[in-house]
């Protein structure tokens, strides 16, 4: 038997938040052998949200480089919900990676966002380092 080599990467992290929480980071990145953008995907939970409720995708458009298609695939997509939230990360991801990224957050909502600001700016920094090589 011979051993081959894999085009996925898988990376976990976790943070904690106000000392109360911790957060958790999967990120999955699917590597393209001919130099096309990678896939990436990503599961943000906690101890208290391992469920995987939400998916959203996003991805360039040939026909609009500067706005992202997004679209929901798993979940509720109202207002101020977790799945809507899914969608705005992947989209601010991929205006920035320029990769696809199909995005799973599943944590409950605070009204003033600051748990989702806090988890975006961990993910970025962890994205920076992993995508950025």
């Amino acid at each position: 038997m011979t051993e081959v080599e894999s085009n996925i990467e898988v990376h976990r992290y976790k943070f904690n938040y106000l000392q109360e929480e911790e957060i958790y980071f999967l990120i999955i990145i699917l590597k393209n052998s001919n130099d096309t953008s990678d896939n990436v995907w990503i599961w943000i939970g906690s101890d208290q949200h391992t469920y995987c409720k939400f998916l959203s995708v996003a991805m360039q458009s040939k026909y609009n480089t500067k706005l992202p298609l997004c679209t929901q695939i798993l979940g509720n997509a109202n207002i101020g919900s977790s799945g809507n939230t899914s969608s705005q990360i992947a989209e601010r991801l991929n205006l920035k990676f320029k990769k696809i990224f199909i995005v799973s957050y599943n944590l409950k909502e605070q009204k003033e966002g600051e748990l989702q600001m806090v988890v975006e700016k961990n993910l970025f920094d962890v994205l920076k380092q992993l995508l950025l090589k």
